[in-house]
């Protein structure tokens, strides 16, 4: 899980299958961008966070080979 401030930005984690093991990944909420959405073996997952400008704290996931990983923005 990872928290971003209102104003967004980039990140990434780490993917680790096995070395020829494909991966997808997928976001589940429409202000998570990936900007990287398919691997093999070991590759970073990068992705964006676009502006909180809701004035609520939101609560997004993107999903990886079956892995779901949390992001939470503040307002």
């Amino acid at each position: 899980a990872r928290t971003f401030k209102a104003r967004g930005g980039k990140s990434s984690i780490q993917m680790r299958t096995g070395r020829k093991c494909g991966w997808e990944a997928v976001s589940n909420a429409e202000w998570i961008t990936l900007l990287t959405s398919s691997g093999v073996g070991k590759k970073p997952i990068r992705y964006s966070v676009a502006k909180n400008t809701t004035g609520n704290v939101r609560i997004g996931t993107f999903t990886a080979a079956g892995q779901t990983f949390t992001i939470t923005q503040n307002p």
